[in-house]
């Protein structure tokens, strides 16, 4: 089911498979990727609760070994609506049967939305409702369109960071992170290519700046995404695709020198009984 929230500026739409941001447009505009399986069928999804691909897909805890896909469960999943006014949703998704097969940890998943002016809030917020501590990431995957056509194409487009920056590129060495990193950046642009995610995503995991502006230049169009809390980013996109997503994570895949114990994986999130873990990011269209 779909849901909307409508101001005099924006518009958004929600899915409830997932709890998914499936659009967001201004003035008619449509800001999000449209879901075309020819390049990558989703728009927005949660990434919970693991972010990125386990270490042989699966992890240890307790004595036993889970398969768990890349990204988690979450996404795939129904969530129950609970909440919705002029500017808000609220869905719900509850550890169940299903989910304790591969994840055994008793939880509360609730993804928020709220519209204001321009800027679209995204929250998470997972409460413990077990008896022990769980472990946890959680992240986020939007995918933004690049209008390419005759005129325009991707390199014209750039990430603009808030800060200027001096961070390397965590490499992966298939879906996982890989033991080589490099300097990729001094300053406080990327310039987009056809080519540049040739080797998979750009991972970084010491961004100074908590938000990163999408522009470009033959357009006045921007994005902009504020991140605060955030520890990991990325930035994603199939060669020539038209979109890139811009991804904070508090989280990060395994490494290739992962021992698969999720008490000991890296950016794991340890949440004690009866308490809970809140972050949120916006998007400020333009």
């Amino acid at each position: 089911m779909i849901q909307t929230l409508k101001n005099s500026q924006i518009e958004i739409k929600v899915s409830s498979l997932g709890a998914e941001l499936k659009s967001l447009t201004k003035n008619g505009y449509e800001y999000l990727w449209s879901g075309d399986a020819k390049f990558w069928a989703r728009v927005s999804p949660v990434l919970f609760p693991i972010v990125g691909a386990l270490k042989e897909q699966r992890y240890l805890y307790d004595g036993n070994s889970y398969e768990l896909g890349q990204h988690g469960f979450a996404r795939d999943m129904d969530f129950e609506l609970i909440g919705a006014d002029a500017a808000n949703l609220s869905y719900r998704l509850r550890s169940g049967g299903e989910t304790l097969k591969v994840y055994p940890f008793a939880f509360e998943l609730v993804i928020y939305y709220n519209i204001d002016e321009t800027t679209v809030t995204i929250g998470y917020e997972v409460i413990n409702r077990d008896t022990k501590p769980i472990y946890f990431s959680i992240g986020a995957h939007p995918a933004f369109a690049l209008e390419v056509n005759d005129k325009v194409g991707i390199d014209d487009y750039l990430l603009e960071f808030s800060e200027l920056e001096s961070i390397d590129r965590l490499f992966l060495d298939g879906p996982l992170i890989g033991t080589r990193k490099a300097r990729f950046l001094n300053g406080d642009t990327i310039e987009l290519s056809e080519s540049i995610f040739d080797q998979g995503a750009l991972v970084f995991d010491s961004v100074s700046s908590d938000t990163v502006t999408l522009k470009c230049r033959k357009h006045s169009r921007e994005v902009e995404v504020r991140y605060p809390g955030f520890e990991y980013l990325a930035f994603w996109s199939p060669p020539k695709a038209p979109f890139v997503c811009i991804e904070p994570w508090r989280g990060i895949a395994d490494s290739v020198e992962a021992s698969g114990k999720i008490e000991e994986k890296r950016g794991i999130i340890r949440l004690e009984q009866g308490k809970s873990f809140v972050a949120e990011f916006h998007i400020t269209v333009r």
